[in-house]
């Protein structure tokens, strides 16, 4: 046993000597991919690299064996995780913002406040649309959503500072007009939330005091208001019908109102002077 471990000892002894004598270099062929492994004793011919020597003159002493490849050892930047993200605000001016997307504040529909009755608002939704010199306003007749509506675009000095929108009502039927009130409303509503006035009166006549020799009215006052400033919004309803109902109407022509109105208090200006009021019959002469 002592023999078979001495005699062990002895060989691997032998083993590491000859290695210390032979070195193993591995020469690559590149042009033909292939791998010769060859034994042969240590080439002190070997360049020895220099610390001192920067690594592009350490690699020119190393000779065209080895290929640097520059855009493979480019690194991406990579960020701190401790430094925040900054991100740069895109300021929006306003002529590159679409008119009707403005809002109250600029006008109405695209249409600004202050703007000279010159120059006339389009709608692809109104059918006709015309010039009332008298009264400086553009009236315009069309439909709005469901609705079928005239309106009054009106100027003063300062150019455009109203726009009134009277709707086609049921004449003869107060609870239809008020059903429209309170649709137009809603509407309003969702667009420009919650209201800051309200104001709601319905009467109607008494039992027993309905017939035609004595005629009577059911009544209404509904007005709601919003303030978008510098804008304001009146919705009111004025509505009278007959009562009791006739084929005829004893009254003709409108005798309700449902009318919208968007306005803007600083161009509501008249600097035009004031004329003398008219000298008026007397009234033995008018009735």
């Amino acid at each position: 046993m002592r023999f078979q471990l001495f005699s062990f000892i002895i060989l691997f002894s032998t083993i590491i000597m000859a290695q210390e004598e032979f070195v193993d270099t591995t020469v690559v062929d590149t042009a033909s991919d292939t791998v010769a492994f060859e034994e042969s004793t240590f080439d002190t011919s070997v360049v020895a690299v220099d610390d001192s020597v920067n690594i592009d003159e350490q690699v020119d002493l190393l000779g065209e064996d080895i290929v640097v490849n520059e855009e493979e050892i480019i690194a991406e930047p990579v960020l701190p995780m401790d430094e925040p993200v900054v991100i740069e605000e895109v300021s929006i001016q306003p002529d590159s913002i679409p008119a009707e997307w403005l809002g109250l504040e600029y006008g109405y529909k695209g249409y600004a406040w202050g703007t000279s009755a010159t120059s006339i608002p389009r709608y692809t939704y109104m059918d006709t649309i015309f010039y009332n010199a008298d009264t400086s306003q553009i009236i315009m007749n069309g439909q709005l959503g469901e609705h079928s509506v005239t309106m009054f675009y009106s100027y003063s000095d300062s150019g455009f500072w109203k726009v009134e929108i009277d709707y086609m009502i049921d004449p003869m039927d107060m609870d239809k007009q008020i059903n429209q009130f309170y649709a137009i409303e809603k509407s309003l509503y969702e667009v420009y939330q919650k209201p800051s006035s309200t104001n709601q009166v319905i009467s109607g006549p008494k039992s027993g005091t309905v017939g035609l020799n004595k005629l009577t009215f059911e009544r209404s006052y509904l007005h709601t208001t919003w303030k978008e400033i510098p804008c304001q919004i009146e919705l009111i309803l004025l509505g009278a019908v007959q009562a009791p109902k006739t084929e005829l109407a004893v009254i003709s022509g409108p005798t309700s109102i449902l009318r919208l109105v968007y306005f803007n208090p600083d161009y509501m200006v008249n600097t035009m002077a004031g004329s003398d009021p008219e000298e008026l019959p007397s009234i033995f002469d008018i009735y």
